[in-house]
């Protein structure tokens, strides 16, 4: 989120930063049945809001915003040419990802 948002300002202020930007999306990556995850109170002022909610009340275009799980997301990868990639993403978060 903090890249997101800072992402943000960098667009906003092109002109005058270093590094240019034109433009950014925050991809979140999670497993779509960890809803311990999603459905948490994420939100200290505003009361209970998940974390998709909260996150998208911090954005100023909505349309950035992405919630993927980890297998969408390597989806079109050649399991092929990368097995080795896929074997250890599979072991780093223990999921079967691909």
């Amino acid at each position: 989120m903090q890249q997101t948002l800072w992402a943000e300002q960098m667009v906003a202020n092109r002109k005058t930063e270093t590094t240019m930007t034109n433009d950014y999306i925050l991809v979140h990556v999670i497993p779509l049945g960890n809803w311990i995850l999603l459905n948490r109170d994420h939100s200290k002022a505003d009361g209970q809001k998940g974390m998709e909610e909260t996150l998208r009340s911090c954005l100023f275009d909505l349309n950035k915003y992405r919630i993927t799980a980890p297998d969408k997301l390597l989806e079109p990868i050649d399991k092929k040419n990368y097995r080795e990639l896929l074997d250890y993403l599979n072991e780093r978060y223990r999921a079967p990802l691909a």
